[in-house]
């Protein structure tokens, strides 16, 4: 019955998340960060994604990676495509945006052993405070930066 809302730069569990402590143990040695897929299709995050046509300008609620696997993959995906928003991208392309394509999140095994411990005695701001000693801040200009990448399309270099 309630609403929770907060920039993902301000959220403690977010960024404990993103840095790879609040993930499972099997995460940081799956054996599938790899582009050596056993699926069909692979469905993440695209963080890095900067439109490259009119199509794909209106992108502010977020934007999935597609990996076709396999060519059972390839034919679903025909089957929605023209039901959805799409833009072909580069492998390294979508490699640079998300980490577990190529590696598994790589975090010392006694620094996530210190923070399970700790979590079971302390609240998500503490372990925030001891363990993310450097928090990132939003640049003072971050929004100018922003519409400057999501209409870059537009500018001919």
């Amino acid at each position: 019955g309630s609403k929770y809302s907060k920039p993902t730069v301000d959220d403690s569990y977010f960024t404990l998340f993103n840095i790879g402590y609040s993930l499972r143990n099997s995460c940081h040695r799956c054996q599938y960060t790899n582009l050596n897929r056993q699926i069909d299709i692979t469905l993440s995050d695209f963080w890095t994604f900067s439109p490259h046509n009119l199509k794909m300008c209106n992108y502010n609620h977020g934007v999935s990676c597609v990996l076709i696997n396999s060519e059972k993959g390839k034919e679903l995906f025909d089957k929605i495509g023209k039901n959805i928003v799409y833009e072909e991208r580069s492998l390294e392309e979508a490699k640079r945006s998300n980490q577990s394509l190529s590696k598994p999140f790589g975090l010392p095994q006694e620094q996530l052993d210190e923070f399970w411990l700790d979590y079971s005695n302390m609240t998500v701001e503490q372990l925030f405070k001891k363990y993310v000693p450097h928090p990132f801040k939003i640049p003072k200009y971050m929004w100018l930066r922003r519409l400057k990448r999501k209409y870059q399309w537009i500018v001919k270099k």
